[in-house]
């Protein structure tokens, strides 16, 4: 295999035949016999000196970039993974998807008048004992004020984590210091 490499010492190639010399020859590109090391990629920096393929560092804007992008799915995530709450009195594991945050947020809602005008009220709402078994379980107004409660402070506590984890980041991007941006992590 030969990698064809640019005047900026760049590979823009790989082929598996020995390539034509005078069409390489007329572009100022040179054919890199492989041999038994490993293929570089294109893009790669070829050293003619030492005879070996280096690929190049992203830019670090697009590390910063990813690494932003990173943290925000992994705060996602987080927010999403549930909780365990204890609002029927003894801990149960609850749902925290988007679709689950905005039922328990207009069940809050109703919760909150029911609670306001005195008047009994309750819904069934998922959740998981220590078994492991999901089921729609009653809760009356309390239950579910205090679930939204809890929901609300996980949320926030993972958001309070992203916020930390960007700062620090923008300190190691605003230093350039890749390693402490890589270094980022949830």
């Amino acid at each position: 295999m030969y990698a064809i490499i640019n005047a900026g010492q760049r590979v823009i190639g790989l082929v598996d035949y020995p390539p034509n010399l005078d069409d390489l020859d007329q572009r100022g590109e040179v054919p890199i016999l492989l041999g038994g090391q490993q293929a570089p990629q294109i893009g790669d920096r070829y050293d003619p000196l030492n005879q070996q393929f280096t690929t190049p560092e992203m830019p670090i804007s697009a590390l910063y970039l990813g690494q932003r992008a990173a943290l925000r799915n992994a705060c996602e995530q987080a927010i999403e993974s549930g909780i365990v709450h204890d609002a029927l009195g003894a801990p149960h594991s609850y749902p925290t998807g988007r679709d689950d945050q905005n039922h328990l947020a207009a069940l809050g809602l109703k919760a909150e008048r029911a609670e306001r005008l005195g008047e009994p009220w309750s819904a069934k709402y998922w959740c998981a004992d220590d078994t492991k078994t999901w089921a729609r379980r009653p809760h009356n107004a309390a239950q579910i004020i205090s679930l939204g409660e809890a929901v609300m402070a996980h949320v926030q506590a993972q958001q309070d984590r992203y916020e930390t984890k960007l700062f620090e980041l923008e300190a190691a991007y605003q230093n350039a210091d890749r390693v402490a941006m890589r270094g980022v992590v949830w």
